[in-house]
């Protein structure tokens, strides 16, 4: 399975090649495809990223303190992200 530079945890790599052999077994074809997406990861957090700062910007400020940290964390970074940013990974994903 492959993780384009990132971990892949090792419960998660059991449960999907379990899926896999399940549909394989039931009579499904099952073709591993590598889309070949040259910056996946970055791609990939520059969309969750923006969209998690898009989540909490809608979160009352009196009830941030119940959101999950590493979220909190993850709108907080994604300040960095521009605009143009959010644009060039769109025309990557699509062109990936």
């Amino acid at each position: 399975m492959k993780s384009y530079g990132m971990p892949v945890d090792a419960d998660v790599a059991a449960l999907v090649t379990a899926a896999v052999n399940v549909f394989a077994e039931l009579g499904a074809e099952v073709e591993e495809v590598d889309p070949e997406i040259e910056g996946a990861h970055q791609i990939f957090r520059t969309h969750w990223w923006s969209g998690a700062r898009q989540v909490v910007r809608g979160v009352p400020e009196e009830k941030r303190p119940l959101v999950d940290p590493r979220l909190l964390s993850m709108a907080e970074a994604a300040a960095a992200i521009t605009i143009d940013d959010y644009f060039v990974a769109c025309e990557e994903r699509i062109s990936g």
